[in-house]
């Protein structure tokens, strides 16, 4: 999961449809989630699948959840949807995924108005490794015009695209989409070897003539154990923050973050926003808020949490750069 970079008090509501995914990263958490699943039969965004999220968002309408929400005071929501990965060839192929998707985003809507009257941000936000084929494109951009929806990219230039066609893949996708409007945003995934890979100029992502019109957003994805070939160290985040200085890459926001895990070695995501998710095969919801990295508080779903990941998981796969802070993180950061 990514929590974006921000500095305001905005409510984020993540979507999790699903673990299908059609890459096996090796930092990614969901791993030994998706194991549990038989995906054989699988298809994208099912009729049971509608119910048990719309069944979730109910949850609301809790008072309790209500008085925690408001007492935040956020300025907007934020509606995000992730996997595993959407859009995969399951997902051009569905014939449900427009109808379910938009009765999802249409009863979010109408809760939030009916109970919390908060403005929601204009576009809905899917989370996606890009690396479908580019022939689906014209697909996908008639899909988010008719959702309002924009595309946040993940990059993992290492691990991901030791297979040219998958970079360009991706890279063709989010020029188009930006192209559209349909993309405003790249996440990277700053692992040791990506941070090595960028350092010698091994990746494609910043020779793109968008890319200085793109957020750009850092992400640490913990591997499945504490693969120290995985986590950068405190030098190898002060080489990828000198490398962001002298190539003039980043925002001074960005920046300011890098310099933030360096002073702390604690991740990026210092200003984490509220945020509630809502995981497959489950009844409750997990929310968590925090001002800070040190201040991360779980409001509602830890039963549940342990339940979706043991504590040998979670201790195993998560852990913020061995942060101090926490030894288990709800946010999953």
């Amino acid at each position: 999961m990514n929590i974006m970079l921000v500095k305001n008090n905005r409510l984020s509501i993540n979507i999790i449809l699903d673990y299908y995914c059609n890459l096996n990263c090796e930092f990614c958490y969901q791993q030994s989630v998706r194991d549990k699943y038989d995906y054989s039969s699988y298809k994208f965004f099912s009729n049971d699948r509608l119910v048990e999220i719309l069944n979730q968002l109910k949850l609301l309408t809790d008072p309790d959840i209500i008085d925690i929400i408001k007492s935040i005071n956020p300025r907007s929501i934020h509606i995000g949807f992730s996997g595993g990965e959407i859009f995969t060839e399951h997902f051009f192929n569905s014939s449900l995924k427009h109808t379910n998707l938009n009765i999802v985003i249409r009863e979010l809507h109408k809760l939030i108005h009916q109970n919390l009257n908060i403005p929601i941000d204009e576009f809905v936000n899917f989370m996606s490794n890009g690396t479908f084929e580019h022939r689906y494109i014209d697909d996908l951009l008639w899909f988010l015009e008719y959702s309002f929806g924009i595309v946040e990219f993940s990059y993992d230039v290492h691990g991901r695209f030791t297979n040219s066609k998958l970079e360009d893949n991706m890279l063709q996708n989010l020029i188009s989409c930006y192209n559209h409007n349909r993309a405003n945003a790249v996440t990277i995934i700053l692992t040791k070897p990506n941070i090595e890979s960028f350092i010698v100029n091994q990746s494609s992502l910043f020779d793109l003539d968008i890319i200085d019109n793109l957020e750009i957003n850092i992400s640490y994805y913990m591997p499945k154990s504490r693969n120290d070939n995985l986590i950068p160290s405190f030098d190898d985040l002060y080489r990828f923050f000198i490398w962001c200085v002298d190539n003039n890459h980043f925002s001074v926001d960005t920046i300011f973050n890098i310099c933030n895990a360096l002073i702390n070695k604690a991740p990026a995501q210092t200003y984490q926003q509220p945020t509630i998710i809502l995981y497959p095969d489950q009844k409750d919801i997990i929310f968590t808020k925090s001002d800070n990295c040190g201040t991360l508080e779980l409001v509602r779903g830890f039963n549940l949490y342990s339940e979706i990941f043991t504590y040998s998981d979670l201790e195993n796969s998560l852990g913020c750069l061995y942060c101090g802070y926490y030894n288990i993180c709800p946010n999953m950061c």
